[in-house]
């Protein structure tokens, strides 16, 4: 039995006998005799579309005959990878083996451990705004009268000033804690108070504050806030008393 095959000059045809890849045609006409359908197939490939995917990845990009057609990216569980094609972002790559044609575009790929928590780049709002962007990093905007402290898995390992600021998923637990800096009013009310001589008064307190050590105020007490709050109500009592 004959059969013909027309291969494009921008495909390639992928022959399979009994499930694994025998040859590569390349563009042209190739009469192929005895191709029997339960032992061999051909799969035609475009290699304008980009990315390459295979149920037999792992296998075909370690095969000579398509190696040096393609930019491979194995990455490990930590690893994370930028796809730029042609000047433009096509990908952000979990772990796994991923390939690409490098024969139609230009590619550029960069990688990334996620251990390495902070995400720095000078097209970051680019990134951010890419589809399914969001879902590889954590941000936080820090406006000039906030710090903010960072943790990394419980620990502080930081404490941010004004800015932007992106950090990778999937690596270490990051987590933040922002604090105003700006004076403050707090009014406390309706404090019921008895004199020395058992005279009760109801009072209000007005109080200005103002956070001077943002770490402290992270750090030493759960929260800040309300010990404020009730260091504020035993002075009034103890000095109404």
């Amino acid at each position: 039995m004959r059969k013909t095959v027309r291969i494009r000059k921008h495909e390639l045809g992928l022959w399979f006998r009994h499930g694994e890849l025998h040859t590569v045609l390349e563009s042209g006409k190739h009469a192929i005799w005895s191709l029997s359908a339960k032992t061999n197939t051909i799969e035609i490939v475009d290699t304008l579309s980009p990315r390459f995917r295979h149920e037999q990845l792992k296998a075909l990009v370690r095969d000579q005959r398509l190696a040096s057609r393609l930019s491979v990216i194995d990455l490990k569980d930590t690893e994370r990878a930028l796809v730029w094609i042609d000047g433009r972002l096509d990908a952000i790559l979990a772990s796994g083996i991923h390939a690409y044609w490098n024969q139609n575009a230009s590619i550029e790929i960069e990688r990334y451990d996620v251990n390495d928590i902070r995400f720095v780049h000078p097209k970051l709002e680019t990134i951010l705004n890419f589809p399914g962007g969001v879902q590889h990093f954590n941000g936080v905007r820090v406006d000039a009268n906030e710090r903010v402290m960072l943790f990394r898995d419980g620990e502080l390992i930081d404490q941010l000033g004004a800015g932007h600021y992106v950090y990778w998923r999937g690596g270490p637990s990051i987590t933040w804690k922002s604090v105003d800096l700006r004076e403050q009013v707090e009014d406390i009310q309706g404090q019921e108070i008895m004199t020395v001589d058992k005279v009760t008064l109801r009072v209000n307190l007005l109080l200005t504050h103002r956070v001077t050590d943002a770490v402290k105020a992270v750090t030493e007490v759960l929260d800040w806030r309300q010990t404020l709050y009730r260091e504020a109500q035993l002075e009034l009592r103890s000095a109404i008393g």
